[in-house]
């Protein structure tokens, strides 16, 4: 009986739950913005930059003095590209797109800054290859036929991705408006998700070449998977110019 009435009451509690929760982050920002009451009015810095995550555009507000930022960013680009892997060249696509919310702290007050926060991360490559010569698919030797078009989706599991870096540069610095500014740091992106699919007339055709070749598949999933798994970040690199308002 007790057990029921605990269940019912789950998606009651869960709501309360996140209430609760948004009601104390409102008080906090509240609190932290009467603490700095110049936040409310404060200067705000416009930017523009380039670099391993695109095109960003950037805004940047101060929290504490000269000191504390904190910084939103939007970064996307796309471009094309030629991805060889186990002699299987794929025209591949490769979309770059990011979503930051930045904390900046010169802790010297000048343009030298410590940088921590999370960026929501969508980069993803797609790509499809036609392969006019017998390749290896995960260990298992195909003719071209037999494979008819290969379609590649990578992306990483989570979107999540926590933030750690150095950069020179504050937008809302009191001697210039406009300043020049960089930023090094990673991305903690998490592991890659591989995607294979074949379109094969003839594998639809016949039952054991398709059993075979999703077979293949899978494993040549996996084996990229753990090629790529040490990479589980994203390194930042960014060059950028910023107004003060």
């Amino acid at each position: 009986m007790h057990q029921k009435i605990l269940t019912k009451n789950i998606p009651l509690y869960a709501m309360l739950s996140k209430r609760l929760w948004l009601a104390t982050q409102s008080c906090l920002l509240f609190i932290m913005l009467l603490l700095s009451p110049s936040a409310v009015f404060a200067d705000v810095g416009i930017g523009l930059g380039v670099g391993t995550t695109g095109i960003s555009g950037n805004l940047t507000f101060p929290i504490y003095s000269d000191k504390l930022n904190i910084r939103g960013t939007i970064n996307g680009f796309s471009y094309d590209t030629d991805i060889n892997e186990t002699d299987i060249e794929y025209d591949a696509e490769v979309d770059l797109e990011s979503y930051g919310l930045l904390l900046d702290w010169h802790p010297f007050g000048g343009g030298f800054r410590l940088s921590t926060g999370f960026y929501s991360n969508k980069n993803k490559i797609t790509g499809d290859a036609t392969p006019q010569d017998t390749v290896e698919i995960g260990g298992t030797t195909f003719e071209p036929e037999e494979i008819g078009t290969l379609q590649l989706d990578a992306g990483y599991g989570r979107s999540f991705a926590p933030y750690a870096g150095i950069g020179w540069g504050n937008a809302i610095s009191k001697d210039q408006r406009l300043s020049f500014s960089i930023d090094l740091g990673i991305m903690f992106t998490g592991d890659i998700n591989v995607d294979l699919t074949a379109n094969s007339p003839l594998a639809d055709a016949l039952p054991s070449v398709k059993v075979s070749l999703e077979d293949a598949l899978k494993q040549e999933e996996q084996d990229l998977e753990d090629d790529l798994a040490v990479a589980d970040f994203w390194p930042v690199l960014n060059l950028g110019v910023s107004y003060r308002f």
